[in-house]
Formats: C-alpha cells, structure tokens, sequence
C-alpha cells in the first residue's frame, strides 16, 4: 500500500472523531451559555425580591420612627392624617428628616 492509496475506514473515522470534537465543543458552549443566562436570571430575581423584603423593612422601620415621633410629641391629629394620607405622610418625614 502507497502513502497515496484511500483508506475508506480510516477516513471515516477521523471524520467521525473531527465531528464529535466539534459537537462535544458546541454543546460545551452552548451550555456555558444557557448555564450563565439561567443564572442571571436566577440572581436578577433573587436580588428583586431582596430588594423587595428590604424595602419593606425599611418602610415599616420609617413610618414606626414617624408614628413615634408624632405620639412622643402629642400630635394625634397628626397622627391619624398620616395613617390615612400617604402625601402628607410624605410632608412629615421631610419635616422629621426620616
């Protein structure tokens, strides 16, 4: 046999280890791909609802500061204007620097 004669079965399989390399590769980063974007949407709606839950303690911690603040001070229909009106609420947290 010359260094110039076709071997079929040979061939074949470079062509079919060339193309599991490729495959193996592509699939390698198309699950890099996947796997990092599931993750930043994992870590956006993680850190949304983090944000929420904080958010919200800081609210109930600022309006229980205002609410004692108002009741420290004897200022009831204060109080009880900013049970009820988020606006003026508002008005008193500027006025107390909450």
């Amino acid at each position: 046999m010359s260094i110039f004669e076709y071997n079929e079965e040979q061939h074949l399989k470079c062509e079919r280890e060339w193309a599991y390399k490729n495959g193996q590769n592509a699939g390698i980063e198309q699950g890099r791909a996947e796997g990092i974007s599931l993750g930043r949407e994992e870590g956006i709606t993680l850190g949304r609802e983090e944000g929420i839950t904080l958010g919200r303690e800081e609210g109930e911690q600022r309006l229980a500061k205002l609410l004692q603040i108002l009741m420290d001070t004897g200022r009831d229909a204060d109080l009880s204007r900013a049970i009820c009106d988020p606006a003026y609420r508002e008005r008193l947290y500027l006025e107390n620097n909450l």
